[in-house]
């Protein structure tokens, strides 16, 4: 019983979908099976089976779980069911009913399938396949190309081969001037297919005979112009550009080009610039440019066009054959003869004895032996002579090795030289000289066989005999080669021994041994300053051949380890600063080397107290006591000018000394600078004689206490501040040292005291180092 189609679609498209799928297992699986249209399709981007539009009307399944059954065992058995499928296979599309994915009888087979190629049916924009029996993707005629499809876009031809649809399947599909090739319509032309209107069909392509250079009036008649690149003008060949230097001069298209610039004389450079003629030139273009050659036996030898040629290069000697081609031969007048240079005359002197002008009268008649005086004269040559030629006269020299020394001509040159002892080399000549006592002649040399005593042949010339006299000769004293050469001085050789000349300057042989020459530098030695035995005191240093004072006591003490204390010159700037001074110099206390600076007197106490200017000003105080015995306050030069690395600080005595490794450029400059601390303690102040009961932290140079007011503060330039409280706070005392200032302003220059601390005055010392 038939029902509406609205109920069963949705199992239709799954039938088709799963028919589809088992025709590419099917397609996949055979090998031996041809694909080739499912592969077509596939290439072109065919849609699957769900893009196939259904029949429109069909008879629904009889039950919809037989049609899935129908379709799983399709799939199952991986190709499209056959007769055994159906109950007892068909005969007209009536029987295939009951099955609607497959409406249609193939009574080939008696199967059910989806549609007939006899008798397509499948809707528009599919065709039947006819391997598979089924409608798939694609054009059966020209109307399934009426709309876009995935056969193609809209308003395309139908190819029946391939079911899809193309620009053109015949020539008739396309426009005129076209042929239908590969499906595309492209441009060409045949019998059948005309050109449009004022075209040509040549060789199946439309052109235009007007203007085509391959078919220009007509089919095949292609354009060739000599020399030019062609152009079809009117059916008729032209000119279209010359080529290179090529020209058109007679505007005639049938010989193109016909002139080249170049070369063409007619038209040299371009159309009608024809080459002027010159006498005895015959013309050319060359590059463009006029060239002239000229005839034989003429040229332009003065440069000039208007002349032409004008030089006969056959007789012009001055261009003979060429032009600046001079004929003058050597030693010779020359003459041109048809071109060619030749001898006239020889100069005076000289001989054409070759007879060949191209080397002019070649012979030197005055000195050649084999034409002495005229061609074929030759001079003769006696025993051992060389023949010679003088201003044209014969002569002769003797050859090598020989002389002529008896005077006879005719016997030539009789004396052997290379073995003549009287002759030695040349003629007279002995082999006994100055110095020698034996020698002979060998190869033409002498060669001393013995000197006299004492003289030797040390340049090795025997020409001078044995020149040296070794007992006087300082390169060769007592024997050749031992030059005589003492150190730092000119040597002398006096009896063959070697001896001191003169020193040289800043030397001296202090020694008095030749040996080692002047081996002293008098310029800075200490025991021979200036002289030989000329000794700088102890404390003083040689400089430049002078004494000078040294910089320090320290500097003594380095060069004389057992200098004695005592007073020494001292100049701690050199010869170029300031006035050396006198110093006295403890050379034993603590390793000795130790400048007294500064020396404080008991009285009166406050010539050094703290507020003295003479510690921190330039100036001197008794500079000349340099005695520390002396009761006297004294501040030295030392002090404003000597660098130390160490001071000696002593109190009371000599020996009570205490010692700071402090440096600085100058004593001066340490009190005249800062604040600065030491690290000792009030008990290192015993050496001293303080017992250390009274004090405080303030120990060192220039200390101050911080708690007294201004113009009350008690003050050391050094020492170790006091107070009965045993502390720096509020007010101090007064001070343990050397330039001290009580609480109440007491002054002294050594010592202790001030304020509730007794007072006392001794005497100070400062030593550097």
């Amino acid at each position: 019983m038939r029902t509406s189609l609205e109920g069963w679609r949705p199992w239709v498209l799954a039938a088709l979908f799963l028919n589809g799928a088992v025709a590419c297992s099917a397609a996949d699986t055979n090998a031996g099976g041809d694909a080739a249209p499912e592969t077509a399709l596939e290439d072109r981007g065919a849609p699957d089976t769900l893009d196939v539009p259904t029949e429109p009307e069909a008879p629904p399944a009889p039950d919809v779980t037989d049609t899935a059954d129908t379709a799983v065992a399709q799939d199952s058995a991986g190709d499209t069911p056959d007769a055994s499928d159906t109950p007892s296979g068909c005969g007209a599309d009536g029987d295939c009913a009951s099955t609607p994915m497959t409406p249609v009888c193939d009574t080939a087979t008696r199967r059910c399938v989806g549609c007939a190629p006899a008798m397509d049916r499948c809707a528009a924009g599919t065709y039947c396949d006819p391997m598979a029996l089924r409608c798939v993707a694609g054009c059966r005629a020209d109307d399934g190309c009426a709309a876009a499809t995935d056969a193609g876009p809209a308003g395309r031809r139908c190819d029946p081969a391939t079911h899809a649809c193309v620009e053109c399947v015949t020539n008739a599909h396309c426009a005129a001037g076209t042929l239908c090739v590969g499906n595309v319509c492209v441009a060409g032309c045949n019998a059948e297919r005309p050109c449009p209107m004022g075209q040509t069909c040549c060789g199946g392509a439309c052109v235009d005979t007007q203007a085509n250079l391959a078919h220009c009036g007509r089919c095949d008649a292609r354009c060739a112009v000599p020399n030019a690149t062609p152009a079809c003008m009117n059916g008729m060949c032209a000119v279209g550009t010359c080529t290179g230097t090529f020209a058109d001069c007679d505007r005639d298209a049938a010989n193109g080009c016909e002139a080249s610039t170049l070369s063409d004389a007619r038209h040299c450079g371009a159309c009608g610039m024809a080459c002027a003629s010159r006498p005895n030139r015959a013309v050319e273009c060359a590059g463009g440019r006029c060239a002239y050659m000229c005839v034989p036996g003429f040229a332009d030898c003065d440069g000039m066009t208007a002349n032409g040629c004008e030089t006969d290069t056959r007789t012009t000697a001055a261009h003979c054959g060429a032009c600046g081609r001079g004929c003058s031969p050597a030693n010779a007048a020359g003459a041109c003869v048809a071109g060619a240079c030749t001898v006239g005359m020889c100069n005076a002197g000289f001989g054409d004895c070759d007879g060949m002008a191209s080397n002019g009268c070649e012979t030197d008649t005055r000195t050649s032996v084999m034409a002495c005086g005229a061609c074929g004269r030759a001079c003769p040559s006696p025993a051992h002579t060389v023949p010679a030629c003088v201003a044209g006269a014969c002569a002769r020299t003797c050859a090598a090795g020989y002389g002529e020394c008896n005077g006879a001509v005719d016997d030539g040159c009789e004396t052997d030289l290379s073995s003549a002892a009287d002759h030695c080399g040349s003629c007279g000549r002995t082999c006994v000289g100055p110095g020698v006592a034996s020698g002979e002649c060998a190869s033409g040399a002498c060669r001393i066989t013995a000197c006299l005593p004492s003289f030797a042949d040390c340049d090795g010339m025997a020409g001078n005999g044995c020149e040296t006299d070794t007992r006087t000769t300082a390169a060769h004293c007592g024997g050749c080669g031992m030059a005589c050469t003492p150190r730092n001085a000119a040597g002398a050789c006096v009896g063959s021994a070697c001896t001191v000349g003169a020193c040289n300057a800043g030397f001296g042989d202090c020694d008095g041994m030749a040996g080692n020459g002047c081996e002293t530098d008098v310029r800075a030695s200490d025991a021979h300053c200036g002289a030989c035995g000329r000794a700088c005191a102890v404390g003083a240093v040689c400089s430049g051949g002078s004494c000078a004072p040294r910089a320090s006591c320290a500097a003594i003490r380095a060069a004389s380890p057992s200098a004695p204390s005592g007073t020494y010159t001292l100049d701690p700037d050199g010869a170029e600063g300031a006035a050396a001074f006198s110093a006295y110099c403890d050379m034993a206390s603590d390793g000795g080397g130790w400048t007294l600076v500064l020396m404080a007197a008991s009285s009166p106490a406050g010539t050094l107290g703290y507020d003295a200017a003479a510690w921190t000003d330039t100036s001197t105080l008794n500079p000349a006591v340099t005695d520390p015995a002396m009761n006297v306050s004294m501040k030295s030069a030392a002090f404003n000018a000597l660098p130390f690395e160490a001071l000696r600080l002593c109190l009371g005595s000599l020996t009570a000394c205490l010692r700071e490794d402090v440096t600085a450029a100058s004593a001066r400059a340490l009190f005249l600078g800062a604040e600065r601390l030491g690290a000792r303690s009030v008990g290192d102040f015993r050496v001293w004689g303080y017992n250390g009961t009274l004090g405080c932290n303030r120990i060192g140079f220039n200390v101050f206490d911080v708690g007294g007011g201004a113009g009350a503060r008690a003050r050391c330039r050094y020492g170790v501040l006091l107070n009965n409280e045993s502390t720096c706070e509020g007010s101090v005392d007064g001070g343990r040292g050397l330039g001290c200032r009580g609480y109440y302003g007491t002054q002294i220059s050594a010592g202790q005291g001030d304020g509730i601390v007794s007072t006392s005055h001794e005497r100070g010392w400062i030593f550097v180092r």
